[in-house]
């Protein structure tokens, strides 16, 4: 699953319309779940976790061609709470830069376990792990990040489960988040996770992969 240098976007047009052939809506993550609201972060903001271990937003660094996130929600239902989803794409310059954004990702969860959102909501005993195609499960992109952790709110409750997965196709990274709820186990919510990321990495490689990397589109 590598990608071609020669297909990857030079500029931010390239890189807004990769985005939106490869960002997934909410029927990849199942019937019952629905846009959020707002269901798209503005394309100019980027999300930094600064040295108090607190997430702010600042503008889009020069690396990155383009970045769209969307928000999604499986409603409460049957006396569980909602989860909460995201799903992002984002494209560097260079495929060293990805590299860089996940090397970052990886110290941002050793440096602060525990991290603010927003006012009364935070994230606990966060735990990153990588791995390379090959290594672990990953087949199915050049790098992969994972990070797992507790989710509270002031107003939801918990700590609940949350997960967090980046997968990276040469300049391309591709991400998925799970903010789970009271009453949502585990396995409840592992698709939420898996088949939007690998549906978004399948959708990356069948427009920049190298041949042979492709097996049909999504």
């Amino acid at each position: 699953m590598r990608a071609d240098p020669a297909k990857l976007p030079k500029n931010g047009a390239q890189a807004r319309d990769l985005i939106a052939a490869v960002l997934v809506g909410p029927e990849t993550f199942g019937p019952d779940v629905t846009p959020d609201t707002p269901y798209e972060r503005p394309s100019k903001d980027w999300p930094v976790l600064g040295e108090d271990c607190v997430w702010q937003r600042e503008n889009v660094p020069d690396d990155v061609l383009a970045t769209r996130t969307r928000y999604f929600e499986l409603p409460a239902s049957g006396g569980k709470g909602p989860v909460q989803l995201t799903a992002t794409v984002t494209v560097h310059r260079t495929a060293e830069g990805a590299d860089w954004e996940n090397a970052a990702m990886l110290e941002e969860s050793m440096r602060c376990p525990e991290q603010r959102l927003r006012d009364g909501e935070r994230l606990t005993d966060l735990f990153s792990t990588a791995s390379h195609f090959g290594e672990g499960q990953n087949f199915f992109a050049e790098d992969s990040l994972s990070e797992t952790g507790q989710y509270v709110s002031d107003t939801l409750g918990g700590p609940y489960p949350y997960w967090w997965a980046q997968a990276r196709v040469g300049s391309v990274l591709v991400s998925v988040a799970v903010k789970t709820a009271k009453g949502r186990e585990e396995q409840d919510v592992s698709e939420f996770l898996g088949r939007p990321q690998v549906t978004m990495v399948q959708r990356v490689v069948n427009r920049v992969g190298t041949a042979g990397s492709s097996k049909g589109g999504t």
